[in-house]
């Protein structure tokens, strides 16, 4: 029983003298599996290096190249000219004459000019023309102080015609202006004369103010005729005269 007893550690320490020689060999089996696996994968990304004892061989294909053959024409052959027959220098068959109708041109027609046509009733308009005078042609004692508007309004027989009710509305620089006078009123323009005051400054506009003759019930019994105006002594006063046309 003592012997056995004895015998037990001596196998204990065999084994343990054996276990780094074992360590040893698996690392080295190891590193070795990793060195052939990159041997392998290094020849297989390129066969052509040194390394490989079995390289593949470099014949290489040839690449064909295109032969350049010269067109050549035959013996026989002649050009052909892209002209046709009536080339110049060729006799050219004569031309045919066409007669052609002369043109004759209808008589031009003149248009006649439009009537007017006036309404019913009582309806004045403009004698002669509108005209821009000095105010001190009617009043002497204005100066170049005083800016207006005035004539006079007749008859169908050409005499004065009072009471007639006329109209001035528009605008000049910025006074607004809707005032009504009667012929007759001013008899310094003459029997049926009539006059508007413009004010003290001279202004000078063009077509903002206009003029027209009304009925006792108030409608128009005239075209309203627009007027210029002028910044300028010599043409102070605008002449509008009106005369009955039926």
């Amino acid at each position: 029983m003592v012997k056995q007893k004895n015998e037990k550690p001596k196998k204990t320490a065999k084994k343990m003298s054996l276990t780094p020689l074992w360590n040893i060999l698996a690392v080295i089996m190891l590193l070795g599996t990793c060195c052939m696996s990159s041997y392998v994968l290094v020849l297989l990304t390129n066969p052509y290096l040194p390394i490989n004892p079995f390289p593949p061989s470099m014949t290489a294909t040839p690449t064909p190249t295109a032969t350049f053959t010269p067109r050549v024409f035959p013996a026989t052959w002649t050009p052909t000219s892209t002209y046709s027959t009536l080339s110049f220098g060729l006799p050219v068959s004569s031309p045919t004459l066409q007669v052609i109708a002369s043109y004759t041109p209808w008589p031009t027609i003149t248009p006649l000019p439009p009537t007017a046509t006036l309404p019913p009733g009582t309806y004045f308009s403009i004698r002669n023309t509108i005209t821009a005078i000095p105010a001190t042609d009617i009043n002497s004692n204005v100066g170049c102080t005083w800016m207006g508007v005035g004539g006079v309004v007749t008859d169908l027989a050409g005499n004065p015609a009072l009471g007639i009710t006329l109209l001035l509305d528009g605008t000049l620089g910025f006074d607004i202006y809707h005032q009504t006078t009667l012929s007759g009123a001013a008899p310094q323009y003459g029997p049926g004369g009539y006059e508007f005051y413009l004010g003290g400054a001279l202004n000078a506009s063009e077509a903002t103010l206009s003029i027209q003759i009304l009925a006792d019930d108030g409608k128009p019994v005239s075209e309203q005729f627009f007027f210029n105006t002028y910044s300028d002594c010599q043409r102070s006063l605008i002449l509008i005269d009106f005369q009955q046309l039926q």
